[in-house]
């Protein structure tokens, strides 16, 4: 069965609020690589105006990551809760993974909103969206996922 996972941009008067639902599994490896270690942030808040809380990092979970991800861990993705979502370099921005490390994503939507949010384009915001979810599948595919694969080989003789 295909799991799914909704990330949900919403803009309003310069305010961002991401919205993300994702599958028990996904949430489950994030408590598992910090040890069920929590934090709670000061910068991004839930609707309520209350710092979220989210997964620790351990060095598992770095490791983890960059072979999951690759050399694109250091090229492409940052890993930074709290901060913004992307940031712009001249060549090549990044793209901060941090929000699927919030604590309840499996339980249902959670929001997260920042003053750190930037004041980025719509454009800006659906490459941001787009790269999020690419993190995520290759995470899955990788490290949650676990599919046994078995063969067998027959010569005749």
């Amino acid at each position: 069965m295909r799991k799914k996972i909704y990330i949900n941009l919403e803009r309003e008067a310069g305010n961002i609020c991401i919205k993300i639902k994702a599958p028990k599994e996904l949430e489950d490896f994030y408590k598992k690589v910090s040890n069920s270690e929590v934090q709670q942030s000061t910068y991004w808040k839930d609707e309520n105006g209350v710092g979220q809380k989210f997964y620790k990092l351990s060095a598992e979970y770095r490791d983890l990551i960059e072979k999951a991800l690759g050399s694109r861990q250091s090229g492409n993705y940052i890993d930074e809760y709290g901060n913004g979502l992307v940031m712009v370099q001249s060549y090549n921005n990044k793209y901060n993974i941090a929000p699927i490390r919030t604590v309840g994503i499996s339980s249902g939507y959670v929001c997260l909103k920042s003053e750190r949010f930037e004041q980025i384009s719509n454009l800006e915001l659906e490459d941001y969206i787009r790269e999020l979810g690419q993190a995520v599948k290759k995470i899955w595919e990788t490290l949650i996922n676990k599919t046994k694969i078995k063969s067998v080989i027959t010569f005749e003789l």
